[in-house]
């Protein structure tokens, strides 16, 4: 029997959508990466960019797990970023960019970006890692965890930036064309949940699946 995506499962939808360039299963999202698409201060143009809206924003924890992340390159842009989105400039990532070493944040806020890196290479060729939000008391947190490990906070922010409105996202760009594969996605509320806790829950759908004979 062939498997097919129907669609998306509620509350997502897509930015910018080029059917083209990626799939979907029941639990995951594969996005293959393209050029001439980034979100980066003015330069709008991020193709496939994923959003999910059904969540508590004052009382949030979130938890995505990202595979084939870029590594660290010299002259390479490659992106694999989780996000909170209230648009296309005014948002936080966190998730692995090609030209910073380790973990790599974002904070964008009326078109002014400040990228954050790690200070160590450890990381540098880390492919897969989970990563989180967490939204209480008027402060985002974002965090990850590798294989094996703890969860980190990699930067604090104030959440003001992100209005009342703001969804979850999920994006991945550059020259690589490499297949990025989003899943173990779930949402809850962060006075009620830790991200362990989270991730023994079931994980979202994010594309419906029709089975065909």
């Amino acid at each position: 029997a062939m498997t097919r995506s129907e669609g998306l499962a509620g509350g997502f939808s897509i930015v910018r959508e080029d059917a083209a360039r990626y799939s979907m299963g029941d639990t995951s999202l594969t996005i293959t990466q393209q050029g001439g698409s980034d979100l980066w201060q003015w330069d709008n143009t991020l193709k496939n960019l994923f959003l999910y809206d059904d969540l508590d924003r004052s009382d949030l924890r979130t938890v995505v797990k990202i595979d084939n992340l870029p590594v660290r390159a010299s002259n390479n842009w490659d992106t694999a970023s989780f996000l909170l989105y209230a648009g296309d400039d005014d948002y936080v990532s966190i998730g692995k960019k090609g030209h910073k070493n380790g973990i790599a944040t974002v904070v964008e806020q009326a078109q002014a970006c400040n990228e954050y890196e790690e200070s160590s290479t450890a990381n540098n060729n880390v492919t897969t890692a989970w990563f989180g939000f967490t939204v209480e008391n008027g402060t985002i947190y974002m965090d990850y965890k590798l294989d094996g490990g703890e969860w980190i906070t990699a930067t604090t922010n104030s959440a003001a930036l992100l209005g009342d409105a703001y969804k979850i996202g999920f994006g991945a760009w550059g020259t690589g064309g490499n297949d990025i594969t989003f899943s173990e996605f779930r949402v809850g509320k962060a006075s009620e949940a830790s991200y362990d806790e989270l991730l023994a829950q079931e994980a979202l759908n994010i594309g419906v699946m029709e089975n065909q004979s």
